[in-house]
């Protein structure tokens, strides 16, 4: 896992920064990343997809311990990154758009989510990923609130 410092130093290498119009966030917490692995309790015949490994935090907690890893990355920085990063391991990286993403032979689902598409994500995930057994997600806490409000309720944030 990559610190904040090299994050940061990732970004300045890169002349970037982190795409707020993307929902870009980054892991650097290894108790959280653990806790969200711990979850996912991999297996080794598992079919595991993560969506938007950005920097690799979980990615590098799942590589070469599933039967079929793919990623799917969007940021063509983060793409070029990961086949660097991971280049000699079982990874496929799948180049764009999750939304339009079209193998759906996965048991198992992982990705910290961008906030303003989770819903559509999960929509997806759910009309389209039929052997599912397991969704491990990390979404934004208004995100949250909103899929699990009532129908006809506002949520009021203060």
């Amino acid at each position: 896992m990559l610190q904040r410092d090299e994050i940061m130093d990732f970004f300045k290498l890169q002349r970037s920064h982190a795409k707020k119009e993307l929902g870009q966030n980054f892991l650097c917490n290894q108790v959280i990343i653990n806790n969200i692995i711990d979850l996912l309790k991999i297996d080794p015949k598992d079919k595991i997809l993560e969506i938007g490994p950005g920097l690799g935090a979980l990615t590098n907690e799942i590589v070469d311990k599933s039967q079929k890893y793919t990623v799917c990355e969007y940021d063509p920085k983060f793409v070029e990154y990961l086949e660097k990063a991971y280049g000699q391991t079982n990874i496929q990286i799948n180049k764009g758009n999750f939304l339009k993403f079209n193998d759906f032979d996965f048991d198992k689902v992982i990705g910290n989510l961008p906030y303003y598409i989770t819903s559509e994500i999960l929509l997806y995930i759910a009309l389209n990923f039929k052997n599912l057994k397991l969704g491990v997600f990390m979404i934004q806490k208004e995100a949250f609130n909103r899929i699990v409000a009532k129908k006809a309720t506002a949520i009021i944030m203060s």
